[in-house]
């Protein structure tokens, strides 16, 4: 026998396994069912469901969670991923953020990816957030240590943000103690090109004169024989300059100034070449002599006669004839310059200064052979110009009965530019054979 229990909005209907009515206040078996039915519910619906929702699709309605108290632990909230894996959602200062998403969607449904999203891509690379636009906020922000990697060609800019864009920097060891690593740098500039500060193996500083890197430094002396008062360049034998480039040729009044004679065996021709108004130099060559036969220079383009000096001698330690420079080869044209017997050098107190070189004149000394007085000066003209007015450069420096030699030091050297032709001149004022002498002291940059 079984019980068909119909529940409608009448109440509950009790039938028997025959289809009647059962009036179940008056049946035991049915009042039983009917307070077993009672203990699992309420006024309020269902309390309690331990069994799992069917297998297929369940859909549940709006769930209501109620109201967190306050201090008490949040709501716990589970995803999944398309795996059926558990996504894990963290908290940082109140931020929730989710790992282990695999799909990003914006707000049309479009699913995002994160490496082609232009927005993300702005602030995301490889290594990590590329571009910081907001200034740190006010007060005070610590900045760990700051790897600048290697240097490049230039170093590392440093600007300071205090009274006129001041930095402080701190030196690694304290006044008077041991030094630790390498000590900055100090340097100056020479208006180009900065330049460090030399000092000696002891620390301190060298103040070197103007000049002392000079490419070209030095003096040049010369004397002559006057008997007149018209003035004169100071040059012991005659030198006739030429304009133009040219192979010259040089030999000896005397044999024995050869390769392997007693007197002079090789010279040194200093000289400077001319081209369409520029002049270049100084250039040199060395001429081996053969005695009173004339030898031609290598070079086809000396034009101007700086000197010529004996380079090397036999015995007689000097050379036994005049040597003679002529202007062109085999001994041919007009005689340049010469030196005397025994000089061994020619003695004119001249110099010439090549295009875009400037010379610095730091003094002059001037004497004479006797009792008489001169004056003296430096005067200057371009030599690759034939219509050049030869001007004076120097003050006028007088030598008096009773001295033999005075020195003119220039505090302020006399700057001379090239292409420019320097030369003393001497003004006796006896007509008495005398013999006059001057140097002159320079460097050029």
């Amino acid at each position: 026998m079984f019980f068909v229990i119909e529940v409608d909005n009448d109440g509950f209907k009790v039938y028997d396994s025959a289809g009647n009515a059962i009036d179940p206040a008056k049946d035991s078996s049915v009042q039983s069912v009917l307070t077993a039915l009672s203990a699992i519910k309420d006024t309020d619906g269902i309390k309690k469901i331990v069994d799992a929702l069917p297998t297929g699709t369940n859909e549940i309605g709006k769930v209501a969670q109620g109201t967190k108290a306050a201090g008490s632990a949040a709501w716990p909230i589970v995803l999944y991923d398309a795996s059926g894996n558990a996504i894990s959602i963290l908290a940082d200062s109140g931020v929730y953020r989710i790992q282990g998403v695999s799909k990003l969607l914006n707000a049309a449904g479009t699913q995002i990816n994160p490496a082609t999203e232009d927005t993300l891509a702005l602030i995301k690379t490889t290594d990590g957030i590329k571009k910081i636009v907001d200034p740190l906020p006010a007060g005070t922000n610590t900045i760990g240590k700051v790897d600048q990697g290697t240097g490049g060609t230039s170093p590392w800019l440093v600007s300071g943000g205090g009274g006129g864009g001041s930095t402080q920097v701190e030196g690694r060891a304290a006044d008077g103690a041991t030094p630790v690593g390498n000590p900055v740098l100090v340097a100056g500039q020479d208006g180009t090109n900065v330049q460090s500060l030399l000092t000696d193996t002891q620390g301190r500083l060298i103040v070197a004169p103007p000049g002392t890197k000079s490419t070209l430094k030095g003096f040049s002396n010369g004397k002559v024989t006057r008997a007149a008062t018209a003035q004169a360049p100071v040059e012991w034998t005659v030198y006739t300059e030429q304009t133009s480039n040219a192979q010259r040729s040089i030999a000896s009044s005397s044999a024995n100034d050869t390769g392997a004679g007693t007197g002079a065996r090789t010279v040194k021709i200093t000289y400077y070449s001319v081209s369409g108004g520029s002049i270049t130099g100084p250039f040199y060559e060395t001429v081996t002599l053969n005695g009173t036969s004339y030898v031609n220079t290598v070079s086809t383009t000396i034009a101007f006669i700086e000197k010529i000096e004996v380079l090397t001698v036999g015995s007689g330690l000097t050379n036994a004839g005049i040597l003679t420079l002529k202007a062109g080869a085999a001994g041919a044209g007009a005689t340049v310059i010469t030196i005397g017997v025994g000089d061994g050098q020619t003695f004119i107190a001249h110099h010439y200064v090549a295009s875009g070189r400037t010379m610095y004149l730091t003094g002059i000394s001037v004497g004479l052979k006797g009792s008489d007085a001169a004056s003296y000066d430096v005067r200057i003209d371009d030599p690759s110009n034939a219509n050049a007015f030869e001007r004076q450069a120097s003050d006028t420096i007088r030598i008096g009965t009773t001295q033999s030699t005075i020195t003119r030091s220039y505090g302020t050297p006399i700057e001379i530019v090239g292409p420019a032709h320097v030369r003393i001149y001497v003004t006796p004022d006896s007509t008495s054979s005398r013999v006059y002498f001057a140097a002159m002291d320079f460097y050029e940059e």
